[in-house]
């Protein structure tokens, strides 16, 4: 049930636009998807688990290229002459 709370909470979340929230989130299911996997050794949650860390890796890449692009952005037109 909790699962079904966290995935419901994380597609609502891939409309929005805050990507760090989203992150979290998939690393809470992560966490929690690992757990089952840890006590029930069900395939489905594997692969799914698998699906995520791949997700929130891309996520977080975006996250750090995009941070990193509008840092240097501010910073020319900060200091623009």
């Amino acid at each position: 049930m909790l699962v079904y709370i966290f995935l419901m909470f994380f597609f609502i979340l891939c409309f929005l636009n805050n990507m760090f929230l989203l992150l979290i989130v998939l690393d809470i299911l992560m966490i929690i998807l690992s757990l089952i996997i840890y006590f029930n050794l069900f395939n489905f949650f594997f692969l799914f688990m698998i699906f995520l860390s791949v997700f929130s890796t891309l996520i977080g890449m975006i996250m750090i290229f995009s941070i990193s692009r509008s840092k240097s952005s501010f910073k020319s037109n900060f200091y623009k002459n």
